[in-house]
This record gives structure tokens, sequence and C-alpha cells, in this order.
């Protein structure tokens, strides 16, 4: 049977049987084997996707056989290689029950997964990444992912092609009903886990209207005052949270003092920017004698109401509102943001 009808089915049999169920486990026998270039592997480190952190183990010989603990029905790993005590770098391959064979190599200093025999999963998934790297540009790279994730998309296979789905500058709110048609929300044992957590989460926070007790608050100004504060109602407003301690903040305030990108970009799109600093001192210190054109504020975490909402990710967060309630999109960065913004007006 070919790879991909195999997949097909193992995909099909299992959505049937667990759709209602929590994350499921089971095991899979593993063999790590030494191609003739991975000789000088004399330690191996490897993580299922529901570890929280590898499982070290010596690999004097040349194979090595494992049983391990793996999300069903298919988990990726993740497997690094050491000689002497130096990292060769980690690789990912997917696997599925019952076994898997696991081909080693290192290759200009890195670690090099060359193939994983007895298990059709991984050959498949390799088989789909050529569309992307043969496109260029949001506008491309966005539709060849969205053919993916319909491709793979009752199974952990898609995150990858979920992530960057959602990292192109044109993903607004119409691609979230797209991903809510073809994608298994309603499938909870998938939904569960970690790593689709955090886009279903990032999802849900598009699909919502701004809360009202979220729109008018009052916040901590750079000269010490309080003063009300109210999202703007019309047109665009771009929201960044941000950390005094995170160097890439300060580059983005650089970036936004520029002319380049205040009288153009973000022309008639005012910027709110809000601290999520657990010490005002430090917020203090950071905003003393600096001169921004657009708002800042401070609350701490906890009682921060917007930033403990939307601060979705682990630096900088910007969201993008419309009419103050509408949100049109969530980027880990200002570089998308700024580039969303753009195709907003294109729009």
């Amino acid at each position: 049977m070919k790879p991909y009808l195999l997949l097909a089915l193992l995909l099909f049999t299992w959505t049937c049987a667990h759709a209602q169920n929590d994350i499921k486990r089971g095991t899979t026998n593993i063999a790590l084997i030494k191609n003739p270039y991975g000789q000088i592997i004399d330690s191996i480190s490897i993580k299922s996707s529901l570890d929280e952190g590898p499982a070290g183990f010596p690999f004097p010989d040349d194979t090595l056989y494992l049983d391990l603990d793996i999300f069903l029905p298919i988990d990726e790993l993740t497997i690094e290689t050491f000689a002497g005590g130096h990292a060769f770098g980690p690789q990912n391959c997917w696997v599925d029950p019952p076994y898997a064979d696991i081909h080693l190599s290192i290759s200009a200093g890195r670690n090099m997964i060359d193939s994983v025999s007895q298990s059709p999963v991984n050959r498949y998934f390799r088989s789909l990444l050529p569309a992307l790297t043969q496109v260029q540009g949001p506008k491309a790279l966005k539709a060849v992912s969205r053919h993916l994730i319909s491709e793979v998309s009752s199974s952990l296979m898609a995150y990858p092609f979920v992530d960057i789905f959602m990292a192109q500058p044109n993903f607004d709110r119409k691609d979230i009903e797209y991903l809510r048609s073809v994608f298994p929300f309603n499938v909870a044992w998938l939904q569960g886990h970690p790593y689709m957590t955090r886009q279903f989460d990032r999802v849900k926070l598009m699909l919502e209207v701004v809360p009202k007790r979220l729109s008018k608050e009052v916040y901590v100004r750079p000269d010490g005052s309080s003063e009300l504060f109210v999202l703007p109602r019309k047109g665009f407003s771009l929201l960044n949270f941000y950390s005094s301690d995170d160097p890439s903040s300060e580059q983005d305030h650089q970036t936004l003092q520029m002319p380049a990108v205040r009288d153009s970009i973000l022309r008639d799109i005012p910027v709110i920017s809000i601290s999520n600093d657990r010490s005002k001192t430090r917020w203090s210190r950071y905003t003393k004698g600096k001169k921004f054109d657009w708002l800042h504020y401070w609350r701490p975490p906890g009682d921060n109401p917007l930033a403990d909402h939307y601060d979705f990710f682990p630096g900088s967060t910007y969201v993008l509102l419309h009419r103050g309630k509408v949100v049109e999109g969530i980027y880990p960065n200002l570089t998308l943001a700024l580039k969303a913004v753009q195709y907003q007006q294109k729009d």
C-alpha cells in the first residue's frame, strides 16, 4: 500500500475511534542505527512531543533499541546526538507504532536523520515539504500551507503547517473561518496536545470581540500620573505589549519613532504600548528621558486587563484592532505587524 494511502487509513480509523477522547498515548519500538558517517556518536537524547524534556542514553554500539511512549496515532520525535560531550544539534522525524528504524549520521558537524524505515509517516511528511520551498511571498506561502493543512488536518502533522499559515502577514479573520472549516477543532484528543493548544488559543482570541471590561481602564503614564484609557473606536489601532528588560522592545520603539513608519505605514493608526513589567521602578527607568510619539502605559501583571488577556507571545506581542473591538491579528514581532498593517491598507 502506498505510504499516503496507509497514512490516510490510519488517521481515518484513529479519528473515528477517538474523536471524543482525551490525549492518547501508546508505545512504539524504535531502532536508532548509526550509518557509516555516524560512527563517532557516543550518546543520544530523544524527546517525544508529549515529553517535558529529552531523555539521554549512552550509544556505544551501532544500534540502540528503545521503547518510546508517544502520542497516537503519529508523533514527532526530537533527536540530538553527541560525541565526547559535543552536541551536533537536534533533528526531528515522525513515527508511528509499532516500529521505526531511524538511521543517523553526522554531516558538516551537524546531526542528520538520513531516513526512517518501518514507518511510512516520516517519508510522507518529507514529501510535502518541497511544495513550500518552491514558492515565495506571503500570498503563495499562505496558499500552499493552506493546502498542506487540508492534507493532514486530522493529525499532529498539521501543526507546522498551521504555524506557517498563521505566520503570514496577510493572515486575517477570513483565514480563521477556513481553519474552522478544515481543521478538527472538535477533536478533543488533538486539541489537548501541547503543540496545538497555543494555536487554538490564538484562534479563539481572534474570533472573540474585545470584552467591554477591557476597553476602558485606568493605567499609569510615564510621568507617574494615572489616566483613564479608552480603546480607540474608529479605524485601526495597534496594541504593543512589551517588557522593558527585553532588548527587542527598545529596538521596536526606536523603529516606531522612524518617520517612514510613523508618517507612512502607521499614519492614522494609533499605537498604544502597554508594559507588563512586574516592577514599576524598572519601567520608570526605561521610559525616563525618552520622548515617545504614542501612548505608553503600565500596570502590573495580574492587574493589567489588556495585557493579561492579549499578551500572547513570550516576548513582545502586537495586536491589530478594528474599531477597538475586532481582533484582526496577533503578531510576535513588529516587522510582521507592520507588514500586516500594509496588507490591511491594500484591502
